[in-house]
């Protein structure tokens, strides 16, 4: 029988929803972004977006709305996926776990699912939510004095079938949906319904005939009333009714700043700022102003002190801040902050091996409109970058902890030519240059690490430094009579090569103590020194020492501490061996070989 193994090769990118809530504390400030099947969790902090939680989602995302149940610190969120199901959940900050309130169905024994999809509209008072799944029916689910869902309700509406989009207005009274739909002549009107005794009665604003409208967007108070964005004009409908008319321009996506300011995002990446002028409920004027360029996006959330997050389909999404004058360069008021990588949509893709190695990578065409692209894919290991320094010259890094028991790393030790210099970390993870006394500064490292508890190990060209990690102070030193080539530890055990001798050292009680040393035939190019516990459950005690050799290209294994040759490989080939590693993966012990010219060997 045959059986076919399908696995995720990468995971979502596109965004396809996103909103800013208090979810995982009542000071914390999240962006919740919804990625098809995932749900994508950050937290906002003064450096940037700080990736917080990753949810998987049985089911392909719609809908995500936040809300705050009354009583409650946290916001709560409200999701619905296209198998018109749908689920509530909170994040519990004391036992650090989400936590689902509620879930529930949003499909009906009969009905047309509506062409456009689902939305969902959430009163900003947290009285009663609006989901909208069929065509001409809207299910109502009320919230009681909790935040729980009591009994809910579905209306049908014989005139407003299909509907473009619903909001729900800020109104200290009665809860008040405002519904932009299509008639049967294809033109779009607003209509406002009061929600009360389960029933739908119509409300005092209407706007009819509206070409190309859009979207709606709710305006909170003391202003109140709605926007009615569409291709050729914006139209406030409140108290009075204003209406701004430009060149046909389609909006994508948009997000508020305050009651009286709002970013719109349009189908070419053009980012607008609308202004409501006027002082209190009273609309003097709109105003729209063009910001800069930005990916397309699908989804815009202002974030705090003029950043924003643009959410793309089409393109990779971006972190901007907006900026009260143009910037210098570029002439726009936008400034990219950051970039997070959206493959998506793929609608070609080809499988090459372009580097002729027997490893196939995926080309893509990726994205759409201006922000299309051509993207290599290929299986590995990412690693993303937090934050770079420049440092010229710089050789080898290694972090250490001050005691080799510590859960987290103290100082990070740099090697550069002709020296090497020690940052330590702080509590609040902030580096500051040291100049510890046991280091020897004036000369470059070969190696440097813990062991035997309290102790730091720093090898160079000239012998061994025996540090106290506490005190940084020098405890013992061992010099070498020939220049030391290269070198490596673990836990206590030391092996250094200085031309073709081969010495080994053991760490005991605060000592460097020569234990033996070799002649072999030609020099060494590289070490690794690995414990015998780490590749064998049975043996606790000792060591093994890996080393390529110069000339023969081969690659020898030595036990320690008798300094036996347990294995010898020859390579081939012309490229010296210049790095080595035994590992055990998944049961399995791999003796990894990098040679000079980039490749790597893998002996079993």
């Amino acid at each position: 029988m045959a059986y076919n193994y399908v696995v995720t090769a990468h995971k979502p990118t596109i965004v396809t929803q996103s909103v800013v809530a208090n979810f995982s504390g009542s000071k914390d400030l999240n962006l919740i972004l919804g990625k098809g099947t995932k749900l994508e969790l950050y937290k906002i902090t003064p450096e940037g977006l700080s990736p917080w939680l990753n949810i998987p989602v049985y089911g392909r995302i719609s809908t995500i709305e936040s809300y705050r149940p009354p009583g409650e610190v946290q916001d709560y969120l409200y999701i619905s996926i296209e198998k018109l199901k749908f689920f509530v959940i909170a994040y519990d900050s004391q036992k650090g776990e989400i936590v689902t309130k509620a879930k529930g169905e949003n499909s009906e024994k009969t009905g047309s699912l509506s062409e456009v999809g689902q939305f969902s509209a959430i009163d900003p008072f947290g009285r009663i939510m609006t989901h909208y799944a069929y065509e001409g029916l809207l299910k109502f689910m009320p919230f009681d004095s909790k935040g729980n869902f009591k009994e809910t309700f579905s209306l049908r509406m014989d005139d407003e079938k299909d509907l473009v989009d619903v909001k729900y207005l800020h109104t200290n009274d009665t809860p008040t949906l405002a519904i932009l739909y299509q008639d049967h002549r294809e033109n779009r009107h607003l209509k406002t319904y009061f929600i009360k005794d389960q029933q739908m009665k119509d409300g005092s604003l209407q706007l009819a005939n509206v070409d190309d409208a859009l979207f709606l967007i709710a305006v909170p108070l003391p202003i109140g009333g709605c926007l009615v964005v569409s291709t050729t004009g914006i139209t406030y409908v409140g108290n009075t009714t204003k209406t701004l008319v430009f060149k046909e321009t389609i909006f994508s996506s948009n997000c508020s700043i305050d009651a009286n300011r709002y970013l719109l995002g349009d189908s070419r990446g053009m980012l607008h700022l609308l202004v409501i002028e006027g002082e209190g409920n009273v609309i003097k004027d709109l105003k729209l102003e063009k910001l800069g360029e930005t990916n397309i996006a699908n989804t815009l959330n202002y974030l705090d002190n003029g950043v924003v997050y643009v959410g793309s389909k089409k393109g990779n999404s971006q972190l901007i801040k907006l900026h009260t004058k143009p910037l210098i360069e570029t002439n726009s008021f936008v400034e990219i902050l950051d970039t997070f990588t959206n493959l998506g949509p793929i609608t070609d893709f080809a499988v090459m091996d372009m580097e002729r190695q027997g490893q196939c990578q995926l080309v893509t065409c990726s994205g759409g409109d201006k922000d299309g692209s051509l993207r290599i894919i290929r299986s590995g290991i990412a690693l993303h970058e937090e934050a770079s320094i420049d440092l010229p010259h710089i050789k080898a890094v290694w972090a250490i902890k001050a005691q080799e028991k510590d859960e987290f790393h103290k100082y990070i030790v740099l090697n550069f030519v002709g020296g090497t210099r020690v940052l330590k970390l702080d509590e609040e993870g902030a580096l500051e240059e040291i100049e510890p006394a046991g280091f020897s500064l004036s000369t470059s490292t070969l190696y440097c690490g813990n062991a035997s508890d309290k102790y730091i190990v720093q090898i160079t060209s000239l012998g061994i430094m025996l540090i106290d990690g506490t005190s940084l102070q020098t405890v013992d030193q061992w010099k070498s009579d020939a220049k030391i080539s290269v070198g490596n530890m673990c836990s206590t055990h030391i092996v250094v090569a200085a031309g073709n001798h081969l010495v080994y050292l053991n760490v005991h009680q605060g000592k460097l103590k020569e234990i033996g040393n070799k002649k072999l035939e030609y020099e060494i190019s590289c070490i690794n020194v690995i414990p015998k516990s780490s590749i064998s459950e049975t043996q606790t005690e000792g060591a093994v020492a890996i080393f390529g050799m110069w000339t023969d290209i081969s690659v020898r294994m030595m036990d320690l501490p008798s300094m036996n040759l347990i294995l010898k490989e020859s390579i081939g080939g012309e490229i010296l061996p210049r790095s080595v590693l035994l590992k055990l993966f998944e049961g399995v012990l791999y003796l990894l070989v990098g040679l000079g010219d980039g490749h790597l060997i893998s002996y079993v």
